[in-house]
């Protein structure tokens, strides 16, 4: 057998018949192509929003940070597998923190405090 040539310009139909020692290299599909560039942009940006909001933690600036942390992950989530359910998993216990009732002296607090003001 002969080697293969490899070409890496288009060439049509009839030109890779009649030469059978010609392997003809294809491009991936456009969409497939910006898929995985809108995936490493994402991945670059979100992972910068998540170490900068990292080193925000320590500073007097940290609620900047907790919130650029966060919201790295949330940017991440929406590419990958891990980061998306470590969101789901935050929004579920948020969600549950927010549903439970102050404690009775919680409530008996507030109420003198109003009692205390309206005097």
């Amino acid at each position: 057998g002969q080697c293969p040539i490899l070409m890496f310009f288009p060439i049509d139909a009839e030109t890779l018949v009649e030469n059978s020692n010609i392997v003809h290299l294809t491009l991936l599909d456009p969409s497939s192509r910006w898929d995985g560039v809108k995936k490493a942009v994402v991945g670059v940006s979100g992972g910068i929003m998540v170490g900068t909001g990292s080193i925000l933690f320590v500073t007097p600036l940290h609620p900047i940070g907790h919130a650029m942390a966060f919201g790295g992950v949330a940017l991440l989530g929406t590419q990958f597998e891990g980061p998306r359910l470590a969101t789901e998993s935050m929004k579920k216990r948020l969600s549950s923190i927010s549903m439970i009732s102050p404690s009775k002296e919680v409530v008996a607090l507030e109420n003198e405090l109003k009692e205390a003001l309206l005097q």
